[in-house]
């Protein structure tokens, strides 16, 4: 049983980490949000690998879904907790590592 998991809800929040080339749903805790960015409380840990993407995209990725990694384009690094979408232009789901402010 994960903390991130509320079994009194029908629906639970999750982000897709990318393990061994597919995706993996895991339940997460969500903070305070805007409309494009979300604070994750709990449910990764720092270095974790998670995809991003358009909406279109990501709506349709399914557990265990085989994937290639494609690194997000940034015009500096980090380290600040970002949710932020990828500056990709592909339409493909991208992976990147999750930072040490998303656990």
């Amino acid at each position: 049983n994960r903390p991130e998991v509320d079994t009194t809800k029908s629906t639970v929040p999750v982000i897709y980490r990318f393990i061994d080339g597919k995706a993996v749903a895991t339940p997460v805790s969500i903070g305070a949000s805007d409309m494009t960015h979300t604070v994750i409380r709990s449910g990764l840990a720092a270095g974790d690998v998670i995809i991003t993407g358009p909406y279109k995209v990501l709506e349709s990725l399914k557990d265990g879904q085989k994937l290639k990694r494609e690194e997000a384009s940034t015009s500096k690094p980090s380290t600040a907790p970002s949710t932020a979408p990828s500056t990709s232009p592909s339409s493909q789901p991208s992976a990147a590592p999750a930072t040490a402010g998303s656990r």
